[in-house]
């Protein structure tokens, strides 16, 4: 027997194992259902799925679409009605018939759309000294700039500018951690660096034509 030989023939019992292993649940039930074996030409009579196995089905379809409808129930008025019937002509356009490829391009959008809203929430909070800090860390990245630095440079300028904001906001446990609690920016060895998350939110301070002037004092 030659090497192909010898493979060929442990083909069939991997493929045996391997299906086993795969189909193992059913086959666990199917063997449950077992009502009577043959003898000589080896046969075997299989009952109904019991009316438990049933009942659980059933009651998992009927929690999935409860947890669906409650969903959409949070979510309701005229206005994302349109919103919705908006987006479904958009789908109708790309002309893509896969359920599975529509479910791709609308989770693709809502992650955009959810990346929007926290950058947008951050934009009118956020103080212009701290986006200044995000811009300087960008212009070291992907290294890092140590806290007394960034200390010196930013918060305390802002201090001097703006002392009636930052009298009861000091700089590690108001000012930075700010920014670290947003993802903005991280922390190694006492240097901050910026994360992939504030470089995306400084590409859309970009993309949407803020500058530091339009936020905050301070």
């Amino acid at each position: 027997m030659n090497f192909l030989e010898f493979i060929s023939s442990l083909a069939w019992p991997f493929v045996a194992v391997a299906i086993l292993w795969f189909f193992r649940d059913s086959i666990k039930a199917l063997i449950g259902r077992i009502q009577k074996v043959g003898g000589s030409n080896a046969f075997a009579e299989f009952g109904p799925s019991s009316q438990k196995e049933v009942s659980l089905a059933s009651e998992d379809v009927d929690k999935q679409n409860k947890s669906v409808q409650e969903m959409l129930n949070k979510f309701n008025s005229e206005i994302i009605h349109i919103k919705e019937g908006i987006i479904e002509t958009t789908l109708k356009s790309f002309e893509i018939k896969e359920d599975g490829k529509k479910v791709e391009v609308l989770k693709r959008y809502l992650a955009v759309a959810e990346l929007r809203y926290e950058f947008e929430r951050l934009t009118n909070i956020i103080w212009g000294s701290q986006v200044k800090l995000l811009e300087y860390l960008a212009s070291f990245a992907p290294r890092g700039v140590a806290k007394e630095q960034l200390q010196k440079l930013f918060y305390e300028t802002a201090t001097q500018s703006f002392p009636h904001y930052y009298k009861q906001y000091p700089f590690e446990e108001g000012y930075l951690r700010f920014l670290k609690n947003s993802q903005l920016v991280g922390e190694n060895n006492g240097e901050m660096f910026l994360t992939k998350y504030g470089m995306e939110f400084l590409t859309f301070l970009t993309q949407t034509g803020r500058t530091c002037l339009r936020f905050r004092d301070g």
